[in-house]
C-alpha cells in the first residue's frame, strides 16, 4: 500500500489492543506535523479522515488522501472476502483499524 506521496505521508499509529482495525496519521512530509487522522468509522463501515484544526489542504493533497483511503477501503475488503471463502487465517492480511482516534499531545 502506498504511504508516501508528494507533499503528504502516512504513519500507521499504535492503537488499543481490543481495536480491529487500522488507524494511520496524515503528515506534512516537510514539516513533519500531524494533518489529520484516517481511521476506520463503523456506523459507516468506510475509513475516514479527520483533519486537525487548521488544516488545509490542496488539490493535490486531497487527491493523494482520497487515493489512500481508496487502498485502505481495498485492502480492508480483501480481508473481509478471504473470509468469507474460507481462507486460512495466517493468509489474511489482518486489520487493525479504530473506532474513533486519539491522537498523543
Amino acid at each position: 500500500m502506498k504511504t508516501t506521496y508528494q507533499y503528504i505521508e502516512f504513519q500507521e499509529a499504535s492503537r488499543p489492543p481490543q481495536y480491529k482495525t487500522r488507524l494511520w496519521k496524515c503528515r506534512n512530509r516537510k514539516r513533519t506535523n500531524t494533518l489529520g487522522v484516517v481511521y476506520w468509522e463503523p456506523s459507516r463501515s468506510q475509513y475516514l479522515y479527520e483533519p486537525e484544526a487548521g488544516c488545509i489542504l490542496n488539490a493535490e493533497c486531497l487527491h493523494d488522501l482520497s487515493d489512500f483511503i481508496s487502498q485502505a477501503m481495498d485492502e480492508h475488503k480483501k480481508g473481509i472476502e478471504a473470509l468469507s471463502v474460507g481462507v486460512p487465517i495466517g493468509d489474511i492480511p489482518t486489520p487493525k483499524h479504530v473506532i474513533y482516534p486519539t491522537l498523543p499531545e
